[in-house]
């Protein structure tokens, strides 16, 4: 094993893979517990197969995570994509599951994924070390009819500096409704850097290249964290685009009584609008490959 490749899985254990096993995720319910876990297997995965990771080294680091991985409730579509999870499970049947079969073979293809890699991996371990963006997740994903009901309820005690206070100390922040607008305004972050990286991986596409099977291995990975085929989660997404907008501008209307608050709305749900249209994109192409 290269120096390299050993602080490349000791980062990835302490980053990801530590952290679950010792239960330090906050605002995290079953469901986005298990889908966190899954995705960091999934980036196990993938980087050894694109030769990002030594297979022999991810199998010692395997053997420290399989009884996490075992345990972890599996997400299901469609709030998590089906070519991820079953990737997974396909790991846990394997005797030997990072055998030289399952690697790479394709040229053009390797060539363009392994300089990707590394920062594809850097903008996910953002995502997921964001306590914010994993509450409005949760919420979004995970959160029962009444649970979010009540949320909603608090709306009318929610204002711009509230939601300032919670992203200026998230750690203190509690499970209340500004967390989750804070945490919708740090997930529209998260999407935007994707978008950027993605927008720029595609201008790099070489001949022989399928861009459609990286978006559905690297993309899929973190779709879970914006899981707009659900119907649920969709409609609770844009019920914190049109709360967001209130909050953080309306609220505003006394101190700028000339500006045309129209068009700035309509400015800000088409950024949310690029924002969402980007991440089906890009993510969620994976539910194409429902086996």
């Amino acid at each position: 094993m290269s120096h390299v490749e050993t602080l490349r899985l000791a980062e990835l254990w302490r980053s990801r893979l530590q952290p679950l096993a010792q239960g330090e995720l906050r605002g995290t319910t079953p469901m986005t517990a298990g889908a966190s876990v899954y995705e960091a297997t999934g980036w196990l995965i993938e980087g050894v197969f694109c030769g990002y990771f030594r297979p022999e080294d991810a199998d010692v680091l395997w053997v420290r995570t399989r009884a996490m991985v075992e345990a972890a409730e599996v997400p299901e579509y469609p709030r998590f994509m089906p070519v991820v999870a079953q990737g997974v499970q396909k790991l846990l049947r394997e005797k030997d599951p990072f055998a030289a079969k399952d690697q790479m073979t394709e040229e053009a293809q390797r060539e363009f994924e392994l300089p990707l890699f590394p920062h594809a991996l850097m903008l996910a371990d953002q995502l997921f070390g964001d306590s914010l963006a994993r509450m409005c997740t949760s919420v979004l994903a995970s959160y029962d009819k009444t649970a979010w009901a009540k949320l909603m309820e608090e709306l009318g005690k929610v204002d711009g500096a509230l939601v300032a206070k919670r992203i200026g100390s998230p750690a203190e922040a509690p499970m209340d409704m500004a967390a989750v607008v804070a945490g919708f305004l740090r997930l529209l972050e998260h999407m935007n850097q994707s978008r950027e990286f993605f927008d720029f991986a595609r201008t790099r596409v070489p001949y022989g290249v399928d861009f459609e099977s990286y978006l559905q291995r690297i993309g899929g990975l973190t779709a879970w964290h914006v899981p707009l085929l659900d119907a649920q989660a969709r409609a609770r997404f844009e019920q914190l685009t049109q709360s967001t907008w209130a909050i953080l501008f309306v609220e505003s209307v006394e101190e700028y009584i000339g500006a045309d608050w129209a068009a700035a709305e309509a400015r800000f749900e088409q950024h949310v609008s690029a924002m969402r249209s980007s991440w089906e994109t890009y993510h969620l192409s994976a539910a194409t490959a429902i086996a």
